[in-house]
């Protein structure tokens, strides 16, 4: 007989229904009034996702974040930066309903039956990360909402000219991150100022304990502490922009005034999350090196990024990549003679941009999705 569960009631140390109650321990930033809370219908507005209620992303079954009241939260918005180029309501809208089309259309990784559809959540943010818009399919995982953002905020803000000089004056904890990346071993005395696009792929091949990944007698990438200091709680630069912001709150610290809001809490000013200052940042929620997002251009115009989460790595590479790629109105992905995937750090192979699915399609046979783009 298949198992059910390998555990029940008489296991516990005192039963609850002999106790029946408990008392709430108040964690910070989180609900703390001491009773409990009814569950939500999912798709209501008391869940946070409804339906698209408005048709704000057009030909396809989006799904979007609304408040209490149901108004939608992060509905497609026109940058203001950089002039000239920004991104208009309409581009997001298509950055947005061609990266749901492709998940739609793609085989997922994680889902069960299999020949799935890919689901996810697709963000766009502009040139200083504040979001312009959001959606998702009907059963996106719920952390694709946060790391689809940070993996967009990850790619544009790296490829600004201006990343590297911002992470060293955020101090001295991070900076070494920066200094260890522009060794000629890496990326030279220019990296991350020299408009280079790095997608969170390639920012991930510098992440891994070993560099290149996999290969154990190597030593560290330039934005990961060394193997012999590094776990999944320690791992460089991702875990260190935010970490003094993480134990501060673990130790009952004051939230910051940041918290996971719209557009108002984010003034786009640039920066990091670091301890203490409770600012408005360009990686509020911090970066990301997991794959599946990619900087957006306008003409060679840096103006903004795409993020994807919820499936496989490579799937959500393949939509943010798609996404852009089809999105039109004159943007796409970065021109292909500024990709990081054009370096080759110590010589030890080039760093990868986006890696897609052999043969992605539910229907069709096409390969190498991709190529050329």
């Amino acid at each position: 007989t298949l198992r059910y569960t390998d555990s029940d009631s008489s296991q516990l140390a005192t039963s609850v229904k002999s106790t029946g109650t408990y008392t709430a321990t108040a964690v910070t930033g989180y609900y703390t009034s001491g009773s409990t809370l009814d569950g939500t219908t999912f798709l209501t507005a008391a869940s946070g996702i409804i339906r698209d209620p408005s048709n704000l992303y057009p030909g396809v079954e989006a799904y979007v974040l609304v408040d209490k009241t149901g108004a939608v939260r992060f509905p497609p918005t026109a940058a203001t930066v950089p002039a000239g180029s920004a991104l208009t309501a309409a581009d997001v809208r298509n950055l947005v309903v061609q990266g749901l089309g492709v998940a739609f259309n793609a085989r997922a990784q994680i889902r069960q039956p299999l020949n799935s559809f890919a689901q996810v959540t697709v963000s766009v943010v502009d040139l200083n990360g504040n979001i312009l818009g959001q959606a998702r399919t009907p059963d996106a995982p719920v952390f694709g909402t946060d790391v689809s953002l940070q993996k967009a905020r990850s790619a544009v803000f790296f490829s600004r000219t201006t990343a590297g000089a911002e992470v060293i004056a955020a101090g001295a904890s991070v900076a070494t991150y920066i200094t260890n990346a522009r060794t000629a071993a890496f990326l030279g005395v220019n990296g991350f100022a020299d408009g280079i696009a790095w997608s969170a792929r390639a920012l991930g091949n510098l992440s891994r304990p070993f560099y290149p990944d996999g290969i154990d007698a190597n030593a560290n990438g330039p934005l990961s502490r060394p193997f012999a200091q590094w776990s999944p709680f320690t791992d460089g630069l991702q875990l260190d922009l935010v970490s003094g912001n993480v134990l501060a709150l673990a130790g009952g610290g004051a939230a910051s005034s940041q918290q996971c809001g719209g557009a108002q809490n984010f003034s786009g000013a640039g920066g990091l999350p670091l301890n203490g200052t409770g600012g408005k940042t360009a990686l509020a929620n911090g970066m990301q090196i997991f794959a599946g997002g990619v900087p957006v251009y306008r003409g060679g115009v840096l103006v903004g990024a795409i993020g994807v989460s919820g499936d496989g790595i490579d799937q959500d590479d393949m939509v943010s990549f798609l996404g852009a790629a089809r999105a039109g109105g004159g943007i796409g992905n970065a021109p292909t003679g500024i990709r990081a995937d054009t370096l080759n750090p110590g010589g030890q192979g080039n760093l990868r941009y986006v890696n897609c699915p052999f043969q992605p399609f539910l229907d069709s046979q096409a390969t190498n999705v991709c190529a050329g783009l």
